[in-house]
């Protein structure tokens, strides 16, 4: 039986990731574009990013954004 490594994120990675999830839900309600919001993402992230990868992103945000 094989086993399940169970490995949490630092706090610094988070703390990445719920600010470029804030970053894009505030350019999408600036009323950026999905795309120019993709663009900044990917110089951010170093990484290729879809439509649909950038909308979810965006979601998230706006969730997050909410519950505050």
């Amino acid at each position: 039986m094989q086993e399940v490594l169970n490995v949490q994120p630092s706090n610094e990675v988070k703390k990445s990731r719920d600010s470029i999830k804030a970053y894009a839900a505030e350019r999408f309600l600036a009323r950026d574009s999905i795309e120019e919001i993709r663009d900044k993402l990917e110089q951010f992230t170093n990484a290729v990013l879809s439509k649909k990868q950038t909308r979810n992103i965006i979601r998230k945000g706006l969730r997050e954004d909410l519950l505050i």
